[in-house]
């Protein structure tokens, strides 16, 4: 015996679920792996700028150390807004158990209550997509000034050694 419609219809939109949710995770990987690479970046650029403080900051004219002040800063705030994105955040695991469980449990005559399951199910993923998808959110955007920030810095530091060595 088939499924009732309702019931395919409902177990076709927990796999969309599950397929968001991966998605989801695919994406926090990645903005993890760029967070991580600002955090390096602008490591290797503050090194640069106190390097540069160290052996020649007696040197530099008062416009050459505002400037380098001004990186400082954004460099700064760049890594602090990367850290930002990686600091560990609560978030709904996967709802459990696999279809494969649920439909190897119901067999080939589902009880009516399988309707019931699968509103069930469906509340679940929501609440699992969604709160993964807002957390994705909240870490794009302090990625997002992470690299608004790190721009600024790469810019302020290309005029600063325009002057400097200019």
């Amino acid at each position: 015996m088939s499924d009732p419609i309702h019931v395919i219809v409902r177990r076709a939109a927990v796999t969309e679920y599950q397929s968001a949710y991966d998605d989801h995770a695919a994406s926090w990987r990645a903005i993890d792996s760029k967070a991580q690479a600002a955090v390096a970046m602008g490591g290797a650029f503050l090194g640069a700028a106190f390097a540069i403080l160290k052996d020649g900051g007696t040197s530099l004219t008062d416009m050459e150390r505002a400037l380098l002040f001004i990186v400082l800063v954004l460099l700064l705030l760049a890594v602090l807004c990367s850290v930002g994105v990686l600091w560990p955040r609560e978030v709904s695991a996967k709802p459990l158990p696999s279809l494969d469980y649920v439909d190897e449990f119901l067999g080939e005559d589902p009880p009516s209550e399988a309707g019931t399951y699968w509103n069930d199910r469906l509340r679940a993923w929501n609440v699992a997509v969604g709160n993964v998808a807002a957390t994705l959110s909240l870490k794009a955007s302090w990625l997002i000034a992470a690299q608004m920030l790190t721009a600024a810095a790469v810019a302020a530091f290309a005029v600063f050694l325009f002057l400097y060595f200019g």
